[in-house]
């Protein structure tokens, strides 16, 4: 078997180091951004939003979640009461044959998540859609009050003013 010959560059560079599992990249970057499941951005919003909080904290894709159905079903009650504590919104998914089956810590965590996006973003459609229906504002020429201090027009540029034509002590 004949000896493999090496460069001294190839002798000096260190091993590749593998990065971390957590790092890696997830298989999903490439696919298209998923449609919505409902009608409601505001819903969708929140749902998105506390999805990716449960993957961050738990650094998996596959990490516990509320369901679309959930947020649904709480959505309504947000709406009507914004300040609604999240035992109640709990409380709510099981008496409406949802229930969360989340730790309680966790539960808590996502429909707080939930609460606050879905409620920011339907500020931000409403803001959007006054902001839409009010009318620009078009800037007008400044309106100048006439009085015996304002000066006169004339026709030709370099003409004095009758008020001028007095003060002039060569005339």
């Amino acid at each position: 078997m004949a000896a493999r010959k090496t460069t001294a560059a190839a002798k000096r560079r260190p091993p590749a180091k593998k990065k971390p599992k957590s790092y890696a990249k997830p298989k999903t970057r490439n696919e298209p951004e998923p449609k919505p499941l409902t009608e409601d951005r505001a819903v969708w919003t929140g749902f998105r939003a506390q999805r990716a909080a449960a993957r961050a904290l738990a650094n998996d894709a596959e990490a516990p979640r509320l369901d679309l159905e959930q947020c649904l079903e709480i959505s309504a009650l947000i709406r009507k009461n914004q300040e609604v504590p999240g035992l109640a919104l709990l409380k709510q998914l099981e008496l409406s044959d949802v229930p969360c089956k989340l730790p309680l810590r966790c539960a808590l965590f996502l429909v707080n998540t939930y609460r606050c996006a879905m409620l920011n973003a339907d500020a931000l459609m409403a803001a959007q859609i006054a902001a839409r229906a009010e009318p620009a504002k078009q800037p007008g020429a400044p309106k100048i009050p006439v009085d015996e201090r304002s000066m006169q027009l004339v026709d030709d540029p370099f003409a004095l003013a009758e008020t001028a034509e007095r003060m002039d002590p060569q005339g």
